[in-house]
């Protein structure tokens, strides 16, 4: 029989992050990675430790098979949950304590550009990695 497979624990990311699967190594046969949900590109699928790439947002779901000749196969899924950015079409910051932060999350994880223009058309903030830091 083959070892029991293990593809590790789910992670959560950031969109436009990569991440490395945590499937376990076999003692006796050997494992391969597949896609089963959503997508992504396994660098190496044979590799129970491979980078993955190209994730998209919402579930990605990855299923790490061991086999071991005419024996059944021992498989486990693990899911990458890729979260997206959620930003906000308008705030008003005039400390009435509602939307009075312009805050992005996950956005002070990546390299950005912020621009927020006023009704007319107007750029009144700009910003080069903005940290969610304007108040």
């Amino acid at each position: 029989m083959p070892s029991v497979a293990n593809a590790g624990a789910d992670q959560q990311i950031l969109l436009n992050q990569n991440t490395n699967l945590a499937g376990n190594v076999p003692i006796v046969g050997s494992g391969v990675w597949s896609v089963t949900t959503g997508n992504g590109v396994i660098n190496n699928n044979s590799n129970p430790l491979s980078l993955i790439t190209n994730l998209t947002i919402g579930e990605n779901i990855f299923m790490w098979t061991i086999k071991n000749g005419t024996c059944p196969n021992s498989f486990d899924e693990v899911t990458i949950l890729v979260n997206g950015l959620e930003i906000p079409t308008g705030f008003s910051p005039n400390d009435d304590g509602n939307n009075d932060l312009f805050v992005i999350p996950g956005l002070d994880q990546m390299n950005n550009t912020v621009e927020i223009f006023n009704r007319w058309g107007i750029i009144i903030f700009s910003s080069n990695n903005y940290q969610n830091d304007w108040s």
